[in-house]
């Protein structure tokens, strides 16, 4: 597959004028490759060799316009490149977040900014989706971006429209302040096109770049209030869980002998009997509500009290309490 796609695809197939029986050769040779029933899995394993993906962004682009060609274009061996091209896109794409696949997505972004202006609505969908991609993979894409952008505003009209539609599916795949950043210096080019271009069919194009620019800031400023605002509830809702389960827990704590006793701030547990200390410092006390030293988690599960079920059942309460309330020991409250 590295040969095929590195040296006699691009030979055979990268040239405007392409020889049918050339073609149909190399074709039957990829067929072939994939016809395996395990080829798919071997080959996704091996996607990357010697630091380059086995199918490279140069590749891809030339499979995506035989793939998708004008409808007055299409030829018999169209069929075929359908039939291949998403295993192949899939090697060539394989491997998110690594090294390769943002040098790659780096690599393929020009080639799908100028594939999207041309006047095909399959091509134009497809190569829109492999620039969103590019997007999603590589921070220094936006950079990219930003510099081809007066050259090719309607392909950028296409990819924000597309985002703009279709939030929902892409608010979690891209960065919210690399592009917030970006649509920023966007709108930036913008206004000083604006300022210098006097062509009426360029100015028109400028303002709907523009329009979908402060739709999609519009959409990324809303997404942080609403997280600010689940954060809120999130905190609101714990604190009345929290005040819910403590007012439940008295109760709970009398029926075995102990009391929940409310003392400014702070939440004390007094008791009704002695206990049964193994650890030295904490042997019974004269009773007279002389204070104890405030337990640890790691010195409360060495206590022991008289009464296994009352260990237990306290235990389970007051530590989960204690993610809630500051909580002291006292033999009894003054």
């Amino acid at each position: 597959m590295y040969i095929w796609s590195h040296f006699l695809f691009p030979v055979v197939c990268g040239k405007s004028n392409v020889n049918p029986q050339s073609r149909d050769l190399v074709l039957q040779l990829v067929e072939r490759i994939l016809s395996g029933p395990k080829a798919r899995t071997i080959l996704l394993n091996g996607a990357v060799r010697k630091g380059e993906h086995i199918v490279p962004p140069a590749v891809l682009d030339v499979l995506m316009w035989a793939t998708f060609p004008a409808s007055t274009a299409r030829v018999k061996a169209t069929e075929r490149f359908e039939t291949f091209y998403p295993t192949l896109k899939e090697l060539a794409l394989t491997g998110s977040g690594t090294k390769t696949t943002k040098q790659a997505s780096q690599q393929l972004l020009p080639f799908a900014i100028q594939a999207i202006q041309e006047n095909n609505s399959e091509l134009t969908k497809e190569a829109t989706d492999l620039f969103i991609w590019c997007l999603t993979q590589n921070a220094e894409c936006y950079k990219q971006w930003e510099k081809l952008y007066v050259e090719n505003v309607g392909a950028t009209i296409i990819v924000l429209r597309k985002l703009s539609t279709e939030w929902r599916n892409y608010s979690a795949k891209i960065s919210p302040d690399t592009l917030k950043v970006t649509l920023k210096h966007l709108r930036a080019k913008n206004e000083d096109a604006l300022s210098r271009n006097t062509d009426p069919s360029q100015v028109a194009s400028i303002k709907e770049a523009d329009k979908y620019c402060k739709i999609i800031l519009m959409k990324l400023t809303r997404n942080f209030g609403c997280m600010k605002g689940s954060v809120l509830v999130l905190v609101l809702g714990i604190a009345s869980c929290s005040y819910c389960y403590l007012l439940s827990i008295r109760p709970m704590l009398r029926k075995y002998g102990f009391h929940l006793v409310l003392s400014g701030n702070r939440y004390y547990i007094s008791d009704q009997g002695d206990f049964l200390e193994i650890d030295e410092q904490w042997q019974s006390q004269p009773r007279g509500g002389r204070k104890r030293k405030c337990p640890s988690i790691g010195s409360f599960c060495r206590k022991r009290i008289v009464s296994p079920e009352q260990a237990s059942t306290l235990m389970y309460n007051v530590l989960q309490n204690m993610m809630q309330a500051e909580f002291c020991w006292w033999d009894e409250i003054e």
